[in-house]
């Protein structure tokens, strides 16, 4: 039988020979698929000798010359697990140089908020599709429960990303929304409204079930406690629910 490698020499050879580089008559088209019909299938289809190696096998006892320690030597870091494996800035156990660079500029993660972003374009499409009702209130809790957002952590922002698609009049409660988006909402006969809540308190609005299974009262809503957060929702170009609060503690002191 003709390996793969000597019917590729002989084809290269025979093209060689032939004149003005037309095919010669011992080695014609006929003859080439015979042959290669003959010695190429799948069963004997193999690479190059050489162009791989077989697998190391350790550990198979002192006989074969990679018992015990595998090759790896006695102790020290590439004897352990992980073959000796670090991180780009391991330094051999010393203070790294990222650890001992000073760190400066603002930092905010202790404060930072996390609000799932949702565009009108979205809400109407879901609206369309009959997963949320515009006729009843909308809620942060009617949104998770429709699949319109996931994974909400601190609240839900509303942004004005394809206004010119939404046309549907709905009473909507969110965390925060932008300038744009109020006025889409408040163009088109609607209300919006930018509510307050807490970790605890967001998610008894979302999963209230989770308490109620392990007889536990619902949490009240708690007031904001941070001033950004009150400014915030005491404006009312915000739309804040301390709105009517605030406008009655003016009152009061003016009285």
């Amino acid at each position: 039988m003709i390996s793969l490698s000597a019917l590729c020499r002989m084809t290269a050879s025979a093209s060689l020979r032939s004149a003005g580089g037309a095919p010669s008559a011992a080695f014609s088209s006929a003859a080439r698929q015979a042959t290669l019909a003959g010695t190429i299938s799948l069963n004997n289809i193999a690479d190059n000798p050489g162009s791989s190696r077989a697998f190391k096998r350790v550990g198979r006892g002192h006989g074969s010359g990679l018992g015990k320690t595998s090759g790896r030597g006695h102790k020290g870091q590439n004897a352990r697990s992980g073959n000796g494996k670090t991180s780009p800035w391991f330094e051999g156990g010393q203070s790294t140089i990222i650890a001992k660079t000073p760190k400066t500029g603002f930092n905010n993660a202790a404060f930072r908020k996390d609000f799932v972003e949702l565009n009108l374009a979205q809400l109407q499409h879901f609206i369309n599709i009959g997963r949320i009702n515009p006729h009843e209130p909308i809620t942060i809790k009617t949104l998770y429960e429709s699949g319109v957002v996931h994974g909400v952590k601190d609240g839900v922002k509303l942004l004005a990303d394809g206004r010119d698609l939404f046309y549907s009049k709905v009473d909507i409660q969110v965390s925060k929304a932008s300038a744009l988006a109020i006025d889409c909402i408040e163009s088109r006969g609607g209300k919006l409204t930018t509510v307050y809540h807490n970790k605890l308190g967001l998610r008894a609005h979302i999963k209230p079930q989770s308490f109620l299974a392990k007889s536990r009262p619902l949490p009240r809503q708690a007031l904001p406690t941070r001033r950004a957060d009150l400014e915030y929702y005491r404006d009312p170009a915000r739309r804040g629910y301390l709105v009517p609060t605030a406008a009655t503690d003016a009152s009061s002191e003016v009285d």
